[in-house]
């Protein structure tokens, strides 16, 4: 059943949202411009305001949005034929699309980017999905000090199709929204130098959401299990579709040139839950770096690790826990086209 799932999506992800935009949105933010005191970064566009107006209201000052995004495909492939010493012809693919719409105003801007990535490969006759990957993330900002904003930052990332044990296989292991992270962060960012920014959230909800009942029902992603007749197995109550989870979070981003043709972007993100094991950080790292061969040709490598301690490796139909949490590593190389618009 996938609507559970949807229920609480849109009680986690709209409300949320409207809070941010009505309120942050729209609100009158009180600072004092003396004499001899640093101006905003340019970044924000900070502009010189008569220091007689202690409230500054956005009107004339509203930028329009801007908007934008690239699309990007990596291919790889080997062929054989007759080939005696072995093996099997394969090939595989990634594309993905990656959009945003940002809108700066006097003294705060609110970032919006969507980030989809799919890829399948194949081997013989037998193709599984490689990468799967919905990820969007709204975040307001408000400028404090020289580099230092408030931040209110709403993400959630799922996946869009079944994912299954091996090639093959029919047993479901995960689906979209099984799982769904949420994550609604409220703290501070700062912008220590250019492509550096960290975001200190010790006010952070953390909400996984698995709406694939049979999932659910098994205890996947860290959800309440459901509870069997001893005698008969018969379902008595169902999983619960959703885990909250309340604790700090870190997320600190680089994006920059290594070199003229080479760059490096990299995302890490930490997360402990105060009221469970908090010693048990969940790690998210992420790093693309790539090798500019010509406007839309590049060589791309791309690593990417994670840490739940609530993610368990293998589960039987009854929710018994075969195989604990493990650290998960994915890499992927190859050439790669990238469009943008």
């Amino acid at each position: 059943m996938i609507l559970p799932g949807i229920k609480y999506l849109i009680k986690l992800l709209i409300f949320p949202f409207l809070f941010m935009f009505l309120w942050l949105g729209n609100n009158e933010v009180s600072f004092s411009q003396e004499k001899g005191k640093k101006q905003a970064p340019d970044s924000l566009k900070m502009e010189k305001v008569d220091t007689t107006r202690i409230f500054l209201k956005d009107t004339t000052k509203t930028m329009k949005w801007e908007r934008g995004g690239k699309a990007g495909l990596t291919l790889s492939q080997a062929y054989l034929s007759n080939w005696v010493a072995g093996g099997e012809s394969s090939v595989s693919a990634i594309a993905t699309l990656n959009l945003f719409a940002n809108r700066k105003k006097l003294h705060s801007n609110w970032g919006n980017t969507l980030d989809l990535q799919l890829g399948f490969t194949g081997q013989g006759k037998v193709f599984q999905k490689s990468v799967d990957r919905v990820e969007f993330t709204s975040e307001k900002r408000i400028y404090l000090k020289e580099k230092w904003f408030y931040s209110a930052r709403l993400n959630f990332n799922s996946q869009m199709l079944p994912g299954y044990n091996s090639p093959g296989d029919t047993v479901v292991i995960s689906n979209f929204l099984a799982p769904g992270y949420v994550f609604l962060t409220f703290g501070f960012d700062w912008h220590p130098r250019k492509g550096h920014t960290l975001l200190l959230a010790p006010l952070s909800g953390k909400f996984t959401i698995v709406a694939d009942q049979a999932l659910a029902n098994r205890g996947a992603f860290g959800v309440i299990k459901a509870t069997l007749d001893e005698v008969t197995d018969i379902i008595l109550t169902l999983g619960k579709n959703l885990k909250p989870e309340f604790g700090g979070y870190i997320r600190y981003y680089y994006q920059g040139k290594i070199t003229p043709t080479t760059s490096l972007e990299t995302r890490l993100e930490l997360f402990s839950n105060y009221l469970h094991k908090p010693q048990n950080v969940d790690v998210n790292w992420e790093v693309l770096g790539k090798v500019k061969i010509s406007e839309v040709f590049s060589v791309n490598l791309y690593t990417h690790m994670i840490y739940d301690d609530d993610i368990k490796q293998k589960v039987d139909d009854e929710g018994n826990v075969l195989v604990g949490p493990k650290l998960q590593f994915m890499e992927i190389m190859g050439v790669g086209l990238t469009l943008k618009f």
